[in-house]
């Protein structure tokens, strides 16, 4: 019996097939290893985004998705897995309440149609009190992407904010002042209705996002402001903005109106301006002056008002300037009053102040000391028998008939006269000698 020979060639590779299919398999273990180790972290990160994630394959089935669509959406998570086509995911999210007012088939119809176009496409729609923002966005190889964002909270402060807008701009409509708001760039973000009413001009013509600039080249070319340089215009007002005082500014518009102004510096920059309209109060400021230094009943200026003339006078004389102070009463007014009553009087003193002032220069000053009493100041007097002549004046012209509420009155006056500096060199000084200055009488009848 023989026995067959091995060569030791054959001995020694015998044994290592078995060794390098222990390592290709060590090798394959190893790389699914990997793979599965990839695949979990892609996982991760997937459940991790803010947003719901889903991938579909070119038939529409769930490729992979996250734990934030399933949970976003409140789908079954036995339902939605990977294979699931997406007509099986609408109806189930349709009997899960999604998508209130629409059918399964309308909608399913309604995605069709939009993966159809293959182009990217967004969708909004409501799954309980959620509302759910979408982007489909097609790959090169047919398959889809799509993300799924809770917009709730982010739409909820829109809302808020956009009803505290309306509030805002209710209430800066509704304010009695004008407003205006500028941003860090100059540019008009804010005009109320009330601020266009002020300044007298059309809102077409000063528009938000105009500069601060532009809005004074338009404001001086529809002749709200005097002026001709709207460069001039622009600075005069942007240096009350920088200045950063709360001052308050005084501008008399072409129209007559009078604005008050103030304006405050914004931390992120720009500026609020708030605009008055002060014209009455203006008014009725000069009307309170006026009556302080006039006669209510004659107009003419009043003690306090001539005494504040004499001093101004008394100044220039100073610089050899020589003016006159006439006193003048009316003779026997009393038995007016008495006779015919007070109202006739007055309406005498009215007439009385009149013809004064019809012979008076306008640099003249004819004033109502109080009673029948008046004085002029004669200011810039050549020569002191000026004085006398415009006494004589005066005389004759008062000696004229009045009639005066049907009744025929007939006066005299006596007038002194005092020629200043010679006679003072201050008004309590003028006003005494005047008044003991010898005064020519004249007849009063009635």
């Amino acid at each position: 019996m023989r026995l067959a020979r091995c060569s030791r060639s054959t001995l020694s590779r015998a044994p290592r097939r078995p060794a390098r299919r222990d390592r290709a398999v060590a090798r394959l273990r190893e790389k699914l290893a990997d793979l599965r180790q990839a695949h979990d972290r892609v996982i991760r990160v997937l459940d991790a985004l803010p947003h719901g994630l889903a991938v579909f394959d070119s038939d529409l089935r769930v490729v992979i998705c996250n734990e934030r669509y399933t949970g976003m959406l409140g789908f079954s998570s036995e339902v939605i897995q990977p294979g699931a086509a997406l007509p099986d995911i609408i109806r189930h999210g349709v009997a899960l309440g999604a998508h209130p007012g629409r059918t399964a088939d309308d909608l399913i119809a309604e995605r069709l149609a939009l993966f159809a176009r293959g182009v990217p496409s967004s969708l909004r729609f409501s799954v309980g009190d959620s509302i759910i923002d979408t982007c489909y966005k097609p790959m090169p190889d047919g398959s889809w992407v799509a993300l799924y964002d809770d917009v709730t909270e982010r739409e909820q402060r829109v809302e808020a904010l956009r009803a505290q807008n309306l509030q805002f701009d209710a209430a800066i409509e509704n304010m009695s002042h004008g407003i205006t708001m500028y941003d860090a760039g100059e540019r008009l973000v804010v005009a109320n209705h009330r601020y266009y009413e002020l300044v007298g001009i059309d809102p077409a013509i000063v528009r938000r996002g105009m500069t601060f600039h532009e809005v004074a080249a338009a404001l001086l070319e529809s002749g709200v402001y005097p002026g001709t340089d709207p460069d001039d215009v622009y600075r005069s007002r942007r240096s009350r903005v920088s200045s950063g005082r709360e001052n308050r500014y005084v501008d008399e518009l072409r129209s007559g109106r009078v604005l008050a102004s103030r304006h405050q510096m914004l931390p992120a920059g720009g500026w609020v301006s708030v605009f008055e309209d002060v014209t009455d109060m203006r008014c009725a400021e000069a009307q309170i002056v006026h009556m302080a230094h006039h006669d209510s009943l004659t107009g003419l200026p009043n003690r306090v008002l001539f005494r504040q003339r004499l001093s101004e006078a008394l100044a220039r004389a100073r610089r050899s300037e020589r003016f006159a102070v006439i006193s003048l009463d009316l003779d026997h007014f009393k038995d007016v009053n008495d006779t015919l009553g007070h109202p006739v009087g007055d309406g005498l003193l009215r007439e009385v102040a009149a013809r004064l002032r019809r012979e008076l220069r306008e640099t003249d000053t004819a004033a109502r000391l109080g009673g029948d009493e008046f004085a002029i100041l004669q200011s810039a007097l050549d020569l002191p028998r000026d004085a006398i002549a415009l006494a004589e004046r005066l005389i004759r012209s008062l000696s004229g008939c009045f009639d005066i509420a049907g009744h025929r009155v007939v006066v005299g006056a006596s007038v002194g006269i005092a020629v200043a500096p010679g006679d003072g060199s201050d008004p309590d000084t003028l006003l005494k000698n005047v008044d003991h200055a010898e005064k020519p009488r004249r007849t009063l009848g009635f």
